[in-house]
């Protein structure tokens, strides 16, 4: 069995988030049953700025099928060269919190399949995973297992 050596919280920011992340972390409990994991659940970026500091991981629910006007998510993230508001929040925790892992969910349908794209460092240590949604239970949390490495 694996046993903690510190608590881990994990930030889920998505407009679906409350419908799986209590099954989410069900699942994890038994999967798991000696780590401490903290959920944290917001379901818009905005909510999620003041609790991102301190997670160990953050999901990150992505909607490529929706239309963004930029002008409306200016205020509450840096300005860059990106327009999509949830790449902007990624590249935001990988600049203010190099240490988090992030798991990006998209929905999209120019996918024709799930695919699963890692981005990390070349010694292999990933520190962020774009999964296309659907996604099944178990490949969430094979995600969240290797990028935590638990």
């Amino acid at each position: 069995m694996i046993q903690s050596t510190h608590n881990l919280s994990i930030l889920i920011v998505d407009d679906e988030a409350q419908r799986y992340a209590t099954p989410l972390q069900e699942m994890l409990a038994d999967r798991l049953p000696d780590q401490a994991i903290n959920f944290i659940v917001r379901s818009s970026y905005r909510d999620a700025l003041d609790k991102i500091e301190g997670a160990s991981l953050v999901i990150v629910g992505l909607d490529l099928t929706q239309e963004y006007n930029p002008s409306m998510f200016t205020d509450f993230l840096p300005r860059t060269g990106i327009v999509h508001p949830g790449h902007r929040l990624i590249r935001f925790i990988q600049e203010k919190f190099p240490s988090i892992k992030i798991i990006a969910l998209q929905t999209t349908s120019l996918c024709q399949e799930q695919t699963t794209v890692e981005v990390g460092s070349n010694n292999n240590d990933y520190n962020c995973l774009i999964l296309t949604k659907p996604i099944s239970a178990s490949t969430l949390i094979d995600a969240i297992r290797t990028l935590l490495h638990i």
